[in-house]
């Protein structure tokens, strides 16, 4: 029985570590704003994995997409290996939902699909918080 609700949570976070990248691989998921004259401004969308965003000092939608792609293969090889690594898939879920906030932040004029991916990135922490109280007792 207890190994079933371990197979539970790591298929609950891989499901939401999985929605979550699916939505950053989206061609308008994150946006940049420029400006060729003071009157002008043009908004171009790309995915969250578009190096031009490093390019133009947005660092927090590549970083947020590594993040969970990371957590993602954890939770795949948890899978595989039969084995859940707690602390490290839950450490690095926080920290996915952390930079996926200040992600949000900086694509406030567009923040419907940034906020989805939040969402998911927050539930994947707690999955992995509960699979660790449930670990530990």
């Amino acid at each position: 029985m207890a190994e079933m609700k371990k197979a539970g949570f790591t298929a609950a976070s891989s499901v939401t570590a999985g929605l979550a990248v699916l939505l950053m691989r989206m061609p308008k998921s994150a946006y940049l704003t420029f400006a060729p004259s003071p009157t002008n401004r043009i908004d171009s969308f790309f995915s969250y994995f578009d190096t031009i965003l490093l390019g133009y000092a947005n660092i927090f939608p590549i970083l947020t997409g590594a993040l969970a792609v990371m957590v993602l293969i954890l939770n795949l090889i948890a899978a595989l290996q039969k084995r859940v690594y707690k602390k490290g898939v839950f450490a690095l879920s926080v920290a996915c939902a952390a930079c996926s906030l200040l992600a949000l932040a900086t694509l406030a004029k567009h923040p419907f699909i940034p906020a989805v991916i939040l969402l998911l990135l927050s539930a994947n922490a707690g999955i992995c918080y509960m699979a660790k109280i449930k670990a530990a007792k």
